[in-house]
């Protein structure tokens, strides 16, 4: 139910509008739509990556730790590529007294980056711990530590 809701939403032309679809370029909306044709011209982006590791942002990665679309070691690799320093080993979070997750924060410069797992979640966390995501967004926004 609530993906046929997402798609209806996602054809109101005011939705579209705001998205900045061009139009005529959607006919119908789905919420996972598999069937869009592409080509795909970058075979690799890690060094767009490591290059933005200059800039000195703040990022926040997260990941459920049952996404079996894209696994959390393979995400935890990535970062072991970005060759950034440790700056918070891990530790697990809590949300209502319970481990939400399990976090580790990396630096390099003025750049930072907040890694968290979200226990029990598959691919779209949000989807799966909306409570969970909610806080881990809040705290992160905040500079609150998660």
């Amino acid at each position: 139910f609530d993906y046929l809701l997402l798609d209806i939403w996602g054809d109101y032309p005011s939705v579209q509008d705001a998205l900045h679809v061009r139009s005529g370029t959607v006919s119908e909306f789905f919420r996972c739509n598999i069937s869009m044709s592409y080509t795909m011209n970058v075979n690799n982006v890690l060094d767009d990556h490591k290059n933005l590791t200059s800039l000195g942002m703040q990022v926040l990665v997260f990941s459920g730790d049952h996404d079996m679309i894209i696994p959390h070691n393979g995400i935890e690799e990535w970062i072991n590529w970005l060759d950034l320093t440790v700056d918070i080993d891990w530790r697990p979070w809590f949300v209502d007294g319970q481990v939400a997750g399990y976090t580790r924060k990396y630096k390099d410069g003025g750049y930072r980056l907040t890694y968290a797992t979200l226990k029990g979640s598959g691919h779209s966390p949000p989807e799966y711990k909306r409570r969970e995501c909610y806080e881990m967004f809040r705290r992160w926004i905040h500079y609150y530590p998660l």
